[in-house]
């Protein structure tokens, strides 16, 4: 988790619910899962590792909202949301869910792909991180709220001073809201009321008041990068912006949880994928020095000076001659058809290839399709090519925001 840029916030409802991304919102995020909050189906969280800090920037001496006389504690597990089939987290229109199939190549791709892979994935073999990762977070209206402290204020960062926490909730790796082990500690929440995305990275709950580092709010009726846009003028929320990703992407729409991927596989059972793009990590030493494309807005610290190597917001597609009946189970078969189709994108720095959302507070668990994180180890550098982006942006850290 590499970072010098990077946040991610929170919104909780009264009972934390974990969201599928698949199923948040249909083609204009005006969806049954923002309009209600019921029925049964599936839930999502993810996960991800590395993540640049934000940019450099006096902290303001704001002071701190009064902290509500209590705060929700983690005493009962987050239930599941069901979210409606084919539906989206953004609008319909971004990028993260077109369909690359047959899309052509990036006139970089041979060289980028060449050097890759003489040095390969983050561990030497692609791997997958089933648990230990995210939690996505449901809220509403009625979830109480929390003061919040930016402990990383920036311009890349969003100024809140309060923040919906659903009680039994979790950060990224620990078993409720306090950061203890010394990891990213991802908080992630979407509160299905006001159509936002809070993401955070650092959080921790102290004395009933939420610390974390640069809290980013994602509008989740903003089409931050069209599909349309073919030239990649689109910015998200600013070039040189971060997010909780180093590469300034939402986290939560490029992820998968053990819901949704009951959903899809129910839905096609031989020749299903999740709807969305994915998206990996590599060693910053791996990725082209103080570099990005869109559509990314920013990097971590990347330091490869090959001029063939990989920029941070590279968008990947596994061959459509990889042998994806190969794999050993259905789950696994359904990522690489995902990658295969939509792709993934270069989004943090770290080892672990892949972060799939932590199972548990979903209804259905990765162990039930049988997938470890050794599944996709098959998968080289050399299977994959590189869609086209846009052109190499040096790497600066000065956000300007464009939303």
């Amino acid at each position: 988790m590499n970072r010098l840029t990077k946040p991610f916030l929170l919104m909780g409802a009264l009972t934390a619910t974990v969201i599928s991304f698949q199923a948040c919102q249909d083609a204009g995020l005006k969806s049954s899962l923002f309009a209600a909050n019921s029925s049964t189906g599936s839930a999502t969280s993810n996960g991800t590792t590395a993540t640049p800090s934000p940019s450099a920037s006096p902290s303001p001496s704001a002071s701190a909202s009064p902290s509500p006389s209590a705060s929700p504690s983690p005493t009962s597990s987050p239930s599941p949301s069901p979210l409606p089939p084919g539906s989206t987290l953004f609008p319909s229109t971004e990028i993260w869910y077109k369909n690359f199939l047959n899309s052509p190549l990036d006139p970089r791709s041979s060289a980028v792909m060449a050097n890759l892979n003489s040095i390969g994935w983050g561990t030497g073999k692609f791997q997958v991180e089933i648990n230990g990762a995210f939690h996505f977070l449901k809220a509403s209206s009625s979830t109480p709220k929390v003061s919040f402290v930016d402990d990383s204020p920036g311009p890349d960062c969003d100024k809140i001073s309060q923040i919906p926490l659903p009680p039994g909730g979790a950060v990224e790796g620990e078993s409720g809201y306090s950061c203890t082990g010394g990891g990213d500690c991802h908080l992630t929440v979407i509160d299905t009321d006001a159509h936002k995305l809070y993401e955070l990275w650092s959080a921790n709950l102290v004395g009933g008041v939420m610390h974390g580092s640069c809290a980013i709010v994602w509008d989740l009726t903003q089409n931050y990068w069209p599909a349309s846009d073919v030239n990649f003028l689109s910015k998200g929320r600013g070039d040189q912006c971060t997010s909780a990703d180093a590469a300034g992407f939402p986290l939560t729409p490029l992820t998968v949880s053990a819901d949704e991927m009951f959903q899809v596989i129910s839905a096609n059972p031989t020749n299903a994928d999740v709807g969305h793009a994915l998206r990996f990590i590599l060693p910053n030493a791996t990725m082209k020095y103080k570099t990005f494309i869109h559509p990314a807005t920013h990097a971590g610290s990347p330091s490869n000076q090959n001029p063939n190597a990989i920029p941070y917001g590279a968008h990947l597609r596994l061959r459509a001659d990889f042998n994806v009946n190969a794999l050993p189970n259905e789950a696994a078969r359904v990522l690489a058809r995902t990658l295969q189709r939509y792709g993934m994108y270069l989004a943090d720095g770290g080892n672990i290839a892949m972060n799939l959302e932590d199972d548990r507070f979903n209804t259905h668990k990765w162990s039930q399709w049988g997938l470890t994180q050794t599944d996709l180890q098959s998968l080289k550098p050399s299977d994959f090519e590189m869609l086209p982006g846009g052109p190499d942006i040096p790497l600066t850290y000065d956000c300007v925001r464009a939303k």
